[in-house]
């Protein structure tokens, strides 16, 4: 478990998060603009609709704006629609990932390269030149962006062992 926990500390500070202090079934931090963030582990639960409205009601008395919820058993169907209407609405944002994901860090491995978030000037500036139905797109499911928290619309440089971005 030392390894798991290891690897979402990793995470953490791959999305810049300071202040982050491990406690027993749970880890918190905040980000660079002083937001309180939350990863909860469901080892022992199913994540189901009673495991995610008890990390709400977690979140919620701890002013968190940013939940992550780590399970060890497959989501349920209603367990996943509340945490997309969750994501939808604002209020709080919720991103679950298997406790498989965190066995080995996914940024260490030799054939994950770099990837960085274009700042907005310079993104402006790709999509006018290029267009932005122009450019590749990579996917919300990604492994790489679920860990680096990147958005919809964000436009990434991946920068390769050859040096081409």
């Amino acid at each position: 478990m030392d390894t798991i926990y290891q690897n979402c500390v990793k995470m953490l500070q791959a999305r810049k998060y300071k202040n982050i202090n491990i406690a027993d079934d749970e880890i918190t931090a905040v980000d660079t603009l002083n937001r309180k963030v939350m990863m909860l582990f469901l080892i022992d639960e199913k994540l189901n609709i009673n495991a995610v409205k008890e990390s709400i009601k977690k979140f919620a008395e701890n002013d968190i704006k940013l939940g992550i919820l780590i399970y060890t058993s497959e989501p349920t169907a209603s367990a996943k629609k509340t945490i997309t209407n969750l994501e939808n609405s604002g209020k709080l944002r919720i991103t679950s990932f298997p406790l498989s994901n965190f066995r080995y860090c996914l940024t260490d491995h030799r054939l994950v390269f770099p990837h960085t978030k274009v700042k907005k000037e310079l993104a402006l500036k790709i999509k006018t030149k290029y267009g932005a139905d122009k450019l590749p797109i990579i996917l919300h499911s990604d492994p790489v962006v679920r860990y680096y928290n990147f958005r919809s619309g964000d436009i990434l440089a991946i920068n390769r062992a050859d040096s081409t971005v």
